[in-house]
C-alpha cells in the first residue's frame, strides 16, 4: 500500500482455494473438486484533484481446476472466472453549479469458460455508467441527496457470468432515480 496523502494505491497477491461444485450421474448437486485461483490486483482510491475522486482497480487471475471426479478437467480454466478485470469509478464535482456532482463507471471483464472442459465461453465485455448527485439542506438542516444514473449507457447485451454451467445476463440500459434524507 502506498498513501500520496489524497491518494493511495495498494498491490495484492492472492492464492484461493475452493470447492468446485456440479450435478453428479444421479442428478445431485454436489462438490465435485477444487479450484485454485491465483493472482494480483491493483486499486486506486482518492481525490488527486480537488473535487474529482476515483475509485478502481483490476485484478489478473490465474484460476485452475486442481481436483476433478474423473481428472479430465484437472488443469483448464475454472468456470466463470475471467483473466481479467477492471473496474473504474469517478466523479466529479462541478464548480459551476454547488452541489451537483457528475458520476461515471466503467467495468471489463474479458471472456471467462462456460463449462469445465473449456469447450464454450462467454465473451468480454465492457459497460459504462453515467450519472449525476445533487445533495442540498433543507431549511431545517436536514440534508438531501438526489441521484439520476444510467447504467449500461450503450445498452449492450452481455453475459455477465457463468455459474454451475448457467449463465447470467447482462442488466440492460436501466434507469435509476432515488433520493436519500437524513432524519
Amino acid at each position: 500500500k502506498y498513501d500520496f496523502g489524497a491518494f493511495g494505491l495498494t498491490l495484492a497477491a492472492y492464492e484461493i482455494k475452493r470447492p468446485t461444485t456440479g450435478i453428479d450421474d444421479n442428478n445431485v448437486f454436489s462438490q465435485e473438486g477444487e479450484q485454485r485461483n491465483r493472482g494480483i490486483e491493483l486499486n486506486l482510491f482518492g481525490e488527486p484533484v480537488r473535487g474529482f475522486r476515483l475509485l478502481g482497480g483490476a485484478a489478473f487471475n490465474h484460476a485452475r481446476v486442481t481436483q476433478a471426479p474423473d481428472g479430465a478437467n484437472v488443469g483448464k480454466k475454472a468456470v466463470g472466472v475471467p483473466d481479467t478485470q477492471v473496474n473504474l469509478y469517478a466523479e466529479y464535482d462541478l464548480p459551476w453549479f454547488g452541489g451537483l456532482t457528475a458520476t461515471g463507471r466503467y467495468i471489463h471483464t474479458s471472456s471467462a469458460p462456460f463449462d469445465a472442459a473449456n469447450n464454450r465461453f462467454i465473451s468480454r465485455w465492457n459497460r459504462l455508467d453515467l450519472g449525476v448527485r445533487y445533495g442540498f439542506r433543507l431549511s431545517d438542516g436536514k440534508a438531501v441527496t438526489l441521484r439520476a444514473n444510467v447504467e449500461n449507457v450503450s445498452n449492450s447485451n452481455y453475459w455477465a457470468s457463468a455459474v454451475a454451467s448457467r449463465l447470467i445476463p447482462g442488466a440492460p440500459r436501466t434507469f435509476l432515480l432515488s433520493a436519500t434524507v437524513d432524519f
